[in-house]
């Protein structure tokens, strides 16, 4: 599926949660949880933009393609999720490569999500006249349960 890739940023320092993207949940860590969900969709190439020559490496040895450190720029706790995508974008057109129609974004921080919904999320938008999608899910406990006050 040349149309589609599914973009998975993650950079290393995390202040909230030290080495956040490489904890483990189970068996797997947030970011090898995340891989192989985005495997099992199957709607493109997996792309993992970081900071971090360790998460690279991670992600490359997990089965997704990392080409590229982000700069310092984008990779600070100010940096938006927007301003690696187009830094992506910039070096796809730089390399000469194809520039996907549709970029499927899948942060390690909902190790939850099924595959299944990455695959009808992205159904969706093919046969809309839309040019963005965003999944929503009611919660089933309300978040102030979880606020200790």
């Amino acid at each position: 599926m040349r149309d589609n890739i599914i973009f998975i940023p993650a950079r290393s320092g995390s202040t909230r949660v030290p080495k956040k993207n490489l904890q483990k949940i189970g068996e797997d860590t947030l970011l090898s949880k995340k891989i192989k969900t985005c495997l099992k969709a199957n709607i493109g190439k997996i792309i993992v933009s970081t900071n971090s020559l360790k998460i690279k490496k991670y992600a490359e040895k997990a089965g997704a393609c990392a080409p590229f450190l982000r700069p310092k720029i984008y990779s600070t706790s100010n940096a938006t999720t927007i301003s690696a995508i187009l830094h992506y974008l910039r070096f796809l057109k730089k390399e000469r490569e194809v520039i996907p129609k549709f970029i499927t974004l899948c942060p390690v921080t909902n190790p939850f999500l099924k595959f299944e919904t990455i695959i009808n999320a992205y159904k969706k938008i093919k046969a809309s006249k839309y040019n963005s999608l965003v999944a929503v899910a009611e919660p089933t406990d309300h978040p102030f349960q979880f606020v200790n006050l």
